[in-house]
């Protein structure tokens, strides 16, 4: 009985001073970033401008002439 306290007291304590897995460890905090890394080109800029231009222009309602 006393060669299995022994046994179990020493697993504990080696399970216990055992290194911890590094993929339980949490990473460092990184720092903030400001942008997303996509690149814009020019062309699709002003493609994306006159796409919202012309749906402005359809929901826009006509004002009927008064001359």
């Amino acid at each position: 009985m006393h060669s299995l306290t022994a046994f179990l007291f020493a697993t504990i304590l080696a399970l216990a001073l055992a290194p911890v897995p590094q993929t339980q460890r949490k990473s460092p905090p990184q720092r903030e970033k400001i942008e997303c890394g996509t690149v814009i080109s020019p062309e699709q800029i002003q493609a994306e401008l006159a796409r919202q231009n012309n749906i402005a222009l359809a929901a826009a309602p006509i004002a009927p002439n008064l001359n």
